[in-house]
């Protein structure tokens, strides 16, 4: 349950990334929320294992948010704070290393074959998504 549920949420935070470039701090907040919820209703997810998984999702990103000035967006580093409440510690880890990995071999491509310039940016979140469920699935 607690799967489709974060499968939604991140489907509506690509959508509304695709066309606003941005994800919405009412999303997050319900994300949150609901992140919580599942976390007394599934007892395969403990508490601290939901609180580590958030520390861990929205502090690495945030790390990088501030190393990289700002190219990663603050709603993305929020996002994978809640997402890191629905899946504990180790799998955030996972979904976060297989979102940045198919991001930069996309954005990789799209440099070499295209003459934009490296400030073009792309939406993260069809990357959060993809990782995400590629970290449910295996």
């Amino acid at each position: 349950m607690r799967y489709i549920l974060l499968s939604t949420i991140l489907t509506w935070a690509v959508i509304i990334d695709m066309q606003k470039q941005i994800i919405s701090d009412k999303l997050i907040a319900i994300s949150a929320l609901l992140g919580v919820v599942m976390v007394f209703l599934d007892p395969e997810l403990s508490f601290l294992n939901a609180l580590m998984g958030f520390v861990l999702g929205g502090g690495i990103l945030l790390i990088v948010f501030f190393i990289s000035k700002g190219s990663l967006g603050l709603g993305d580093v929020k996002l994978f704070a809640c997402i890191g409440i629905f899946l504990g510690m180790d799998k955030v880890l996972s979904a976060m290393f297989v979102s940045a990995l198919l991001s930069g071999l996309v954005g990789l491509v799209l440099i070499i074959k295209s003459d934009s310039n490296r400030k073009q940016s792309i939406p993260f979140a069809p990357f959060i998504l993809i990782g995400t469920l590629y970290t449910i699935i295996l």
